[in-house]
């Protein structure tokens, strides 16, 4: 069986840059409700916590996109995958102790977790493999999805070098993991997250915080990048393209529809007649299955849609929506629990849903300009 044939030409593929800032603004958006900085009723439209799911298979399509048919040591990769997300979630914590009162924030002082312990497994991004939400949640609580990302990345060397017939398999016998996972959360009763488990496993910890079950989402992303790059699939791009170019009305009134359509099916989920453990796991496989082929939609657009996110303030608010999905919900809690913050009598953090997001997008502004890129120049490895 012959291997694949792949494009080795690439470029940066600034629409998906875009779609990041929309998918960080949804969950910005599901966070709001939560902390009744917007009416909750018409979140209730689409999941918005699916979002989630999109970065996650958004990993495997860009680290593949990126790495496939080129040669790199283990250490440069990692190297390179620290420099990217080690800085500004750990700028993020120390965000959480400096802005919110102890009280707003976990492990609560009762804990069985001290605030040291969960600090460390936050520093080293390991927190999503405990099951408690002390820890998973712990400090600043939406780490929790880079601590999954970076084990996705201590996975990514070995899964890009498998073949098809490996990599099929791979991801049939995770999947039968989450599957077990579910079993055993409906057998032994394990119980849901509220304030009264904090200290406890929970089955969100098992399903939907733990890295092994979150990873069919990251395999898909991979599947995508190697289908996205593959030279069969970019010939016919290009003769989609070639259509594009003669009747680009009738290109984007085809596109524009699938696109809606799958993020539809993205965010809305499906009702199966499976109890509700199992129907997490196969709602988030759904997920990642149709953000796989939305990607590939965007990758490849040449109609309105690729010009809309090709708009280069899309590009930048993507460029800093790392920033945005780390820092927004320590101040809407700020802003929402602990009273805002005044200065000389003048409040500069309102209980209020855009002055909140207008902070969220300064301060995620600065620390891409002041933290994040300076310190990845200094901490990725140098060229050869």
């Amino acid at each position: 069986m012959s291997k694949p044939s792949y494009l080795i030409a690439k470029h940066q593929i600034h629409a998906l840059t875009s779609l990041r800032f929309f998918a960080a603004l949804c969950i910005v958006l599901l966070h709001a409700t939560n902390h009744d900085l917007l009416d909750i009723s018409w979140s209730k439209l689409l999941d918005l916590s699916k979002a989630v799911s999109f970065f996650f298979v958004l990993s495997g399509f860009v680290l593949t996109y990126a790495y496939i048919n080129r040669n790199y040591y283990l250490s440069d990769f990692y190297q390179a995958r620290f420099a990217r997300i080690w800085p500004a979630t750990v700028a993020s914590v120390f965000f959480v102790l400096l802005l919110l009162p102890r009280a707003n924030f976990l492990p609560d002082v009762n804990s069985d977790w001290s605030l040291g312990s969960v600090f460390l497994l936050n520093l080293i991004g390991i927190q999503s493999w405990v099951p408690i939400p002390a820890v998973f949640f712990g400090l600043n609580a939406v780490t929790w999805s880079i601590s999954v990302e970076a084990s996705f990345y201590g996975f990514f060397p070995y899964f890009s070098k498998m073949q098809l017939r490996l990599l099929l398999p791979s991801l049939i016998m995770v999947c039968i993991c989450g599957l077990s996972a579910a079993y055993y959360v409906e057998s032994s009763s394990v119980p849901s997250f509220s304030p009264q488990t904090f200290n406890i496993p929970v089955w969100q910890g098992l399903l939907y915080i733990n890295p092994i079950a979150r990873l069919p989402e990251f395999i898909l992303g991979i599947l995508a990048g190697r289908a996205f790059v593959s030279q069969f699939y970019q010939q016919k791009i290009s003769e989609m393209h070639s259509i594009s170019d003669k009747y680009p009305f009738i290109y984007s009134a085809i596109e524009l529809p699938i696109f809606f359509y799958l993020v539809f099916l993205g965010f809305k989920g499906a009702s199966f007649h499976a109890s509700i453990p199992y129907q997490i796991i196969l709602n988030q496989w759904l997920s990642g299955l149709s953000f796989a082929c939305l990607i590939c939609v965007v990758a490849s657009s040449r109609g309105i849609l690729g010009q809309f996110l090709n708009w280069s303030p899309l590009v930048f608010l993507g460029e800093i929506s790392f920033g945005l999905y780390l820092y927004h919900q320590p101040l809407m809690i700020r802003a929402a629990q602990a009273d805002g913050f005044a200065l000389g009598g003048f409040q500069l953090l309102p209980d209020s849903f855009f002055p909140v997001v207008a902070w969220s997008l300064l301060v995620s502004a600065i620390s891409f300009y002041c933290l994040e890129k300076p310190l990845q120049r200094v901490l990725r490895p140098r060229k050869t």
